[in-house]
């Protein structure tokens, strides 16, 4: 999760993330002064929550009732850490069928709100 709000905390990502229930909630903080870096991490046991979390939840807007609601962004990650080729290419290949996936729900969107219109 990127683009979280200083004043995010993890409750308040549990409440924003409850529908698809993640079963951990690492909220990156400055060792000193505990407060947010911006972005966290979250882990699912279930395949389709994860999936479900990157299809709905990119660019959704975040509000904490502390600080003014932001676009946050949803991205997958592989855990393990490291620079390695192997895992910067999966990563991309991973991405960039996220991001198409986007696309089309975006396209599916402006389709039904013409039809609206």
């Amino acid at each position: 999760l990127g683009n979280l709000p200083f004043s995010a905390t993890k409750d308040s990502i549990a409440k924003h993330f409850s529908k698809v229930s993640p079963t951990s909630i690492r909220l990156m903080t400055h060792k000193d002064s505990g407060k947010s870096k911006g972005f966290a991490f979250m882990d699912f046991d279930h395949y389709d929550r994860m999936k479900t979390c990157l299809k709905l939840y990119h660019h959704s807007s975040f509000d904490d009732g502390v600080s003014s609601a932001r676009k946050i962004n949803v991205e997958l990650t592989a855990g393990g850490g490291g620079n390695n080729e192997a895992r910067k290419s999966k990563l991309v290949a991973k991405n960039t069928k996220l991001n198409e996936q986007r696309k089309r729900r975006m396209m599916e969107e402006e389709k039904k709100k013409k039809r609206h219109e």
